[in-house]
């Protein structure tokens, strides 16, 4: 991979070179992500003995936990990486949708801060519950109505399944044959709302993290995201899904 840097990227192209590895978290699991990720790393260093490698420029994107990824700290490039984190919209930057949701400037703001109340900022969420709240029109209290449709369309154990986010979500947790079970046993912990410190040393933790299911509240203890992923990823959900042995105990 090196030698392809070297010898066919740099040399074909005198520009400047960003390369975009999407959906990195999916790399864990293969035979050559170390190899892949060691290439990354080697070109960095490269940059001391030959200037054209100052050129090229890496963007790893993804839910993954950097530290799970490569074994050796000496061959991973994220010891050397800038970490940009996408934090939640905050709600004065939720006010950039007002005049997107065909309401009166009042009922909008009242609107807005329901949104907030439901997805704390989350981005996706954010959008998403107001795109709907757009093409309905409200006939009844804006409160009222927004939480109709936060409860009908993104909350409840249905939207495991009607919503591809929470879908998404539920999938990264309980198809990971390696890890299902501690996993679902701290989250099972802070959804019942025992107090847990966060440790970022925790791969357990910072999975959850990666995967966007709990936040770190202001007191150093890990806490559920947001209103509407309580709504879906209940207590009773971590049971559910727990081994049949396990879920007695748990309860």
């Amino acid at each position: 991979l090196l030698e392809f840097y070297s010898e066919i990227i740099l040399q074909f192209v005198p520009e400047q070179i960003v390369v975009f590895v999407d959906e990195i978290q999916c790399i864990e699991n293969l035979p050559f992500a170390d190899q892949l990720l060691a290439s990354i790393r080697s070109a960095h260093n490269a940059r001391t003995t030959d200037p054209d490698f100052s050129r090229l420029a890496f963007v790893l994107l993804g839910e993954c936990d950097p530290v799970s990824l490569v074994a050796q700290p000496e061959l991973s490039p994220f010891g050397v990486t800038q970490q940009v984190q996408l934090a939640e919209f905050t709600r004065d930057q939720l006010e950039l949708f007002a005049t997107e949701l065909n309401l009166e400037p009042e009922q909008a703001t009242i609107a807005l801060d329901r949104i907030y109340h439901w997805t704390r900022g989350q981005p996706y969420l954010s959008q998403k519950l107001a795109r709907h709240i757009a093409r309905e029109d409200a006939d009844e209290d804006v409160v009222a109505h927004v939480d109709r449709i936060a409860k009908t369309q993104l909350a409840g154990r249905a939207a495991l399944h009607s919503e591809p986010h929470m879908s998404h979500i539920h999938r990264a947790i309980v198809n990971d044959e390696k890890r299902k079970e501690p996993l679902l046993n701290l989250y099972g912990r802070i959804r019942k709302g025992m107090e847990v410190s966060a440790d970022l040393g925790s791969a357990l933790q910072r999975r959850l993290m990666a995967v966007g299911l709990i936040v770190i509240d202001h007191d150093g203890n890990l806490q559920v995201r947001n209103r509407l992923y309580r709504s879906v990823f209940t207590a009773r959900w971590a049971n559910d899904n727990l081994p049949t042995r396990l879920r007695v105990p748990a309860m």
